[in-house]
């Protein structure tokens, strides 16, 4: 829910940044990973675990890029 109501009005992208600056912030570490670098993530997913509008997104995507 939480991520819903902040969702509404962030870009994703800008969303993640923010979420991984503060993580780095809290846990004394650097961020590894700026809104450019967000995209190299996907490799480290299951694809089996992902929401299904974020798999037909991608799946469009991919035909689109892939014909």
């Amino acid at each position: 829910m939480l991520w819903r109501a902040q969702m509404q009005f962030k870009k994703l992208s800008l969303f993640a940044e923010e979420f991984y600056r503060r993580l780095a912030r809290e846990t004394g570490t650097r961020m590894l990973a700026r809104k450019g670098d967000l995209h190299e993530l996907v490799a480290l997913c299951d694809p089996a675990e992902l929401n299904g509008e974020l798999r037909e997104k991608l799946d469009a995507m991919q035909r689109l890029l892939n014909p």
